[in-house]
């Protein structure tokens, strides 16, 4: 690789060959020599190996010979927070941190049936929002977040009498300045 340092170099000769080499050696080898010959990629690309597994378990083989994250997410040309992740996981589960895991919600839920209930019943008084639903609630001793009250409160609206908790405060009155009874009569 190209945009390798010389000191990274220095790192992984002194992993392969029990032997590190002065940076300044490395620099004039480079200098002298004829460029790098372009030579099939040691490992597949990221997108190119099928298995997730096996994308993170030649992270760590890279690694492993001491190379830095931000020349292995250039490699693989990924991100390197998806390098410093993986290598976290291999730190902290070994082999089982490689394989793919379920972002499935692992908290229990708040909402139960007999929270939304409690705010049906009291979703019946009009001027009753979000905060002093949470508030009612926490007067019998039933947790829930503003938030959460906000969203149960709009998902019953629908099914309630099809009238909104505004609409039943005040019924709709008529203009006293309009005149009934008169129709509109064409010129």
């Amino acid at each position: 690789m190209p945009s390798m340092s010389v000191r990274e170099i220095a790192e992984i000769c002194d992993t392969r060959f029990q032997r590190r080499p002065s940076h300044h050696s490395i620099k004039t080898v480079l200098a002298s020599g004829p460029p790098p010959s372009v030579q099939m990629p040691r490992f597949p690309l990221w997108n190119s190996t099928p298995d997730p597994a096996q994308r993170r378990h030649n992270i760590v083989q890279l690694h492993a010979l001491w190379m830095v994250c931000a020349s292995i997410a250039e490699y693989f040309q990924v991100s390197k927070q998806t390098v410093y992740t993986t290598l976290k996981r291999w730190v902290q589960e070994g082999v089982k941190g490689l394989d793919d895991k379920s972002h499935a919600r692992t908290a229990p839920r708040v909402v139960t049936l007999e929270i939304t209930n409690e705010i049906r019943k009291k979703q019946e008084n009009p001027l009753i929002g979000e905060w002093r639903m949470h508030a009612a609630l926490l007067q019998e001793g039933i947790k829930a977040s503003p938030r959460t009250c906000g969203r149960i409160m709009a998902k019953i609206v629908p099914f309630m009498d099809g009238v909104s908790p505004k609409a039943r405060l005040s019924p709709r009155r008529r203009c006293p300045l309009k005149p009934h009874g008169v129709t509109n009569i064409g010129v």
